[in-house]
């Protein structure tokens, strides 16, 4: 099969180097999953529980519906 366009792709090297930052962060993550994940951790460091679906929205996202699909999934 013919290999698709490489341009913007990340180097095994330059992988590795994100990699070792840490799991918050993966490139095969959608960004949706990564900004609703960064803003619930900064919930929990704040020192406050993660809100029920529906209770409350931060930067306009449901993070109780995120984090009760994580669980589920």
């Amino acid at each position: 099969m013919p290999v698709g366009s490489t341009a913007g792709a990340l180097t095994e090297e330059c992988r590795g180097a994100f990699e070792a930052i840490g799991p918050s962060w993966c490139p095969a993550w959608a960004v949706a999953w990564q900004r609703c994940y960064t803003l619930c951790r900064g919930v929990i460091e704040a020192g406050a529980p993660l809100p029920g679906p529906g209770e409350a929205m931060v930067q306009g996202e449901d993070l109780g519906v995120w984090a009760l699909a994580q669980r589920l999934d």
